[in-house]
């Protein structure tokens, strides 16, 4: 699982994925993927976690970077989180 603090960090996606989890102190846009070893599938809740979630599955052998812009809820500069992903 990878936060706002994660970014810029680099993963590895095995499997059926991991999941981005961005807090909900920030309205975050659109995530943008550039790349497509990677997709990104919203997780929506019924009922409200604290979070938004997104779940990185692996399409075919790459890398892929995702970037997510966030603005704040309140005054304040916007957010911008950015994460690189390896596919084997």
């Amino acid at each position: 699982m990878l936060t706002e603090r994660d970014s810029g960090r680099e993963a590895t996606v095995r499997g059926a994925g991991l999941s981005i989890r961005l807090g909900h102190g920030w309205v975050w846009q659109e995530p943008r993927v550039l790349g497509g070893s990677v997709r990104l599938n919203q997780v929506n809740y019924i009922v409200d976690p604290g979070y938004t979630e997104w779940i990185v599955a692996p399409v075919r052998a790459g890398t892929a970077t995702v970037h997510i812009q966030g603005l704040p809820k309140t005054t304040g500069a916007a957010k911008d989180v950015t994460f690189s992903f390896h596919v084997n």
